[in-house]
């Protein structure tokens, strides 16, 4: 989640390559960085809160309330 991209980016193009899926999958490939960054809430991650060895791992809670959609619903912005 740190480190060694070229790596990983490496990996995801030769996974294309050899299994040539019909569609491409969003690889997950968000730096630690960046989510710190963004004060991400909903993960825990390798070196964030976990193990180094350990996969990225989601944070079920309850974010927003039903009573609570409407509103945020009807406040989208359009673009």
């Amino acid at each position: 989640m740190y480190d060694r991209w070229e790596e990983a980016a490496e990996a995801v193009i030769k996974f294309q390559l050899d299994f040539q899926p019909d569609s491409a999958t969003a690889t997950f490939m968000m730096s630690g960085a960046s989510m710190e960054l963004l004060g991400q809430t909903n993960m825990k991650w390798a070196g964030y809160g976990l193990p180094d060895d350990v996969q990225y791992q989601y944070v079920e809670q309850e974010y927003m309330k039903a009573d609570e959609y409407p509103h945020f619903l009807t406040t989208l912005p359009i673009s």
